[in-house]
């Protein structure tokens, strides 16, 4: 299986720090290899302030330019780079409004549920169900 390219997502988002505790799990969970496109000092810091420190590789937009000529989904990708090196921004109060506070569950707990929760629907074949 060739591997994946995750998206850290919303630089003020939890996508970081979902793809650290990704990475950081992907033996336990058998995860299939990825790389992640994002900022290379953001995920540092988070992973940092997570107390789950990776070594960060980068790549850098020319080798990703580069590597895209022999990957169709990377090239469609590299459409969207211009989004992804700016910062973003977003007010969440509407949306916590409209659906009351979140509830928090600590990355590695959720990640691991959600990691074994695909696990199962592979070996089981059957549909991911919603729930605790």
């Amino acid at each position: 299986m060739p591997p994946l390219a995750l998206t850290a997502g919303d630089p003020s988002g939890i996508g970081p720090e979902v793809a650290i505790a990704a990475w950081r799990l992907r033996d336990a969970h058998q995860v299939p290899p990825f790389y992640l496109l994002s900022d290379p000092e953001l995920v540092a810091r988070r992973a940092e302030a997570i107390g789950q420190p990776v070594k960060v590789r980068t790549a850098g937009v020319f080798m990703l330019r580069l590597v895209s000529l022999f990957s169709k989904d990377l090239r469609g990708f590299m459409q969207v780079v211009p989004d992804y090196v700016k910062p973003i921004a977003y007010d969440a109060s509407r949306l916590e409004g409209l659906m009351g506070k979140p509830e928090m569950t600590s990355y590695e707990i959720g990640i691991a549920r959600t990691l074994d929760a695909i696990s199962e629907h592979r070996q089981s074949g059957e549909g991911i169900s919603r729930g605790a």
